[in-house]
């Protein structure tokens, strides 16, 4: 066998697993579980990262924008995303916004520049911006 540790793993683990009443998992499926749970996490921790980032950036930058609260602006960010999905331009996003919010023009861009970035980044090309 190529990896006699694994396999000496593999078998402690189908050991305990046969031994324990409570657990009728197949031993076949706890790698792929284990590996989709690490994913999910990662992918969830990521999400987490790209929310902080924008926070802060939109923070930092528009200070318009102190008292929006977290979720007014994330919702804000989400929106961009999805009218650039439906085709809206984002001269047409970044008007909105500024309505929307009462922020500059150049507040509001730097906005859906930062919501793209953040949260959709497929769409960097709509404000020429190299991925």
């Amino acid at each position: 066998m190529k990896h006699p540790l694994t396999a000496a793993a593999t078998l402690l683990l189908a050991t305990l697993t046969a031994c324990s009443a409570a657990d009728t998992t197949s031993t076949d499926d706890t790698p792929a579980k284990a590996h989709k749970q690490a994913a999910d996490a990662s992918q969830a921790a990521m999400a987490q990262a790209r929310q902080f980032a924008y926070l802060l950036t939109v923070r930092k930058k528009v200070p318009a924008l102190a008292d929006t609260s977290d979720k007014r602006l994330l919702e804000v960010g989400n929106e961009t995303c999805d009218s650039i999905d439906k085709g809206t331009s984002v001269l047409e996003i970044a008007a909105t916004h500024q309505t929307a919010l009462g922020i500059t023009s150049d507040d509001s861009g730097y906005v859906v520049g930062a919501a793209i970035n953040g949260f959709c980044p497929e769409h960097l090309d709509e404000i020429g911006a190299a991925p």
